[in-house]
């Protein structure tokens, strides 16, 4: 049977490429990339010959028609592989959709692994590694944001985003503002001649933001530093807002003192009601 392989390429530095990931470019005759000249340049970098490899695109916009094409290559026996520009091809980018399209048809999916910058940036930081909590790419819409911050404050771990250049200092200054006591690790163009990290406190951000330069790649790593019981009464006192602003029930109350009490909602629920 046709193999689909997931090939994760350098985020900067050409020599991190593994063995395995640089036979799979040599030996692979089809191709799909995120974005076709990138890869280009990658193999000329590598000192991969692709003249007689077919090489085409598959990204965010690609759709049924394009998954149908990688199909085809398949039923004819043609083995692909898959890359992104850095990195996994899977970690915010395309590859996800065509992997579970394919896992669904029941095929196999093959991995070429290496180097991430999530994890990389995990290590450099300093910060707890476990649990961590990977987000992708920081929202842009007000709610997603609100959404994604509560996350942040109520969820025990380091949490991890990718932000633009743009909008870097003011995703931070919002953030420390916010989160004054929790431990903030920044990285700025993983592996490459410009590596840089930036860690501090939420309540030091003005200290060392003039020194944060905006150009690059960033991975912003927040660790939230609250006791576990500290958050759990932050939810409940949540939840107890809820219930005094809005409708009276009993499933509500019951979850407020499901927090409070650390005891199953439902278990409270059957409590109230005898």
């Amino acid at each position: 049977m046709a193999q689909f392989t997931l090939v994760t390429v350098p985020i900067g530095n050409t020599e991190d490429i593994t063995e395995r990931a640089k036979k799979k470019l040599i030996e692979g005759k089809i191709i799909l990339s995120e974005d076709t000249r990138k890869l280009k340049v990658l193999l000329q970098g590598l000192g991969i010959d692709y003249k007689d490899k077919v090489i085409f695109s598959f990204h965010d916009h690609s759709g049924d028609k394009e998954i149908q094409k990688i199909i085809d290559f398949l039923e004819n026996g043609e083995d692909l592989l898959l890359v992104s520009d850095a990195g996994s091809p899977v970690i915010s980018d395309p590859g996800h959709k065509i992997t579970k399209a394919l896992l669904s048809k029941g095929y196999d999916i093959a991995i070429a692994p290496g180097v991430s910058s999530v994890t990389a940036a995990l290590e450099l930081s300093g910060l707890a590694p476990i649990p961590f909590h990977f987000h992708g790419f920081y929202p842009r819409e007000k709610n997603k944001k609100e959404g994604l911050i509560k996350k942040i404050e109520t969820q025990k771990g380091t949490h991890i985003f990718f932000e633009s250049p743009k909008r870097v200092l003011e995703t931070l200054e919002q953030l420390a503002q916010i989160m004054p006591l929790f431990s903030f690790g920044v990285c700025r163009e993983m592996t490459k001649t410009y590596e840089s990290i930036y860690r501090f406190l939420g309540n030091e951000f003005h200290e060392i933001k003039n020194s944060i330069v905006e150009k690059g790649e960033f991975v912003v790593l927040i660790q939230n530093n609250l006791d576990e019981k500290f958050i759990q009464n932050l939810k409940a006192i949540e939840l107890a807002n809820e219930y005094l602003n809005g409708k009276k029930t009993t499933k509500k109350l019951a979850k407020i003192l499901s927090e409070l009490l650390d005891i199953d909602a439902k278990e409270v629920y059957k409590k109230l009601c005898e």
